[in-house]
């Protein structure tokens, strides 16, 4: 087998570079960073109080987690699916061993929140996270 030399070639020969690998490769790594990231946001926007004593928990430090949202009005939120305040024991005896991570809007009624706070205790979960936001 015979290697080509710089003298096999002549002048008017063009030399390119092959795109179409490269963008198979840039887009196969576009769809696993895609499916690779995870979001950890809560399904409704909320703005959640200032803390300066907020600690950053880890992954490894968490368990199997549930999302609490309490908008500004005061609705309750439980993975998303909007729920009464009169549900809260009977959700929390289902996901019982869970971590319950709460975003609580600061402008959302203390009553709802002493709610979901009471009903957690009752049923002996009182794995709550609530999500702030970290002053520096």
């Amino acid at each position: 087998m015979h290697c080509p030399n710089i003298e096999d070639f002549d002048a008017d020969d063009e030399i390119s570079i092959e795109l179409t690998p490269l963008i198979d490769v840039i887009f196969m790594l576009l769809i696993f960073f895609i499916i690779a990231t995870t979001f950890v946001k809560p399904k409704f926007e909320v703005a959640l109080p200032d803390a300066e004593s907020a600690k950053i928990v880890s992954e490894n430090e968490k368990t199997p987690v549930c999302a609490i949202t309490v908008d500004a009005a005061g609705t309750l939120f439980f993975d998303g699916e909007a729920i009464l305040p009169e549900s809260l024991p009977q959700k929390f005896k289902e996901h019982e061993g869970k971590i319950f991570e709460v975003f609580s809007d600061k402008s959302a009624p203390f009553g709802i929140v002493m709610q979901l706070m009471d009903a957690a205790k009752k049923q002996g979960n009182e794995n709550l996270l609530f999500m702030v936001e970290k002053e520096h």
